[in-house]
């Protein structure tokens, strides 16, 4: 049984200097996405120290069609809204997946690791 969304969502978000990291985990469904969408909409519409978002894959490794989509759409949404948008840690099936599904993600940069995605976006 996964945790509440609630809980996964104090520790998946968490900002770095004027950056919001949101660290997505293994096998999330768009429940926990959407719990962690709004939670980045409502910081960044909120808090105008923050103006980027650092998507970290790091813990993800397998993701389906329908995920990459809910993902874009929160991306898309993030950018709405006036954030800066960067990738990290993202692995070779998932780039396999990104790239073979035709989605073009509404990103600024793309990083090995939270910190060289930060520095990419600033």
């Amino acid at each position: 049984m996964n945790p509440p969304a609630e809980s996964l969502t104090a520790e998946s978000l968490f900002s770095i200097r004027r950056t919001l990291i949101a660290k997505l985990p293994n096998n999330f469904d768009s429940q926990l996405l959407q719990a962690i969408s709004s939670e980045i909409l409502q910081t960044v519409s909120t808090n105008k120290e923050i103006n980027s978002v650092v998507f970290d894959l790091s813990n993800i490794t397998t993701i389906d069609r329908f995920d990459l989509d809910a993902l874009h759409d929160v991306m898309k949404a993030v950018k709405l809204v006036g954030a800066r948008i960067g990738l990290c840690s993202i692995g070779p099936g998932i780039a396999a997946l990104i790239v073979n599904s035709g989605i073009h993600l509404p990103h600024q940069a793309a990083g090995h690791d939270i910190q060289d995605t930060m520095d990419l976006l600033h």
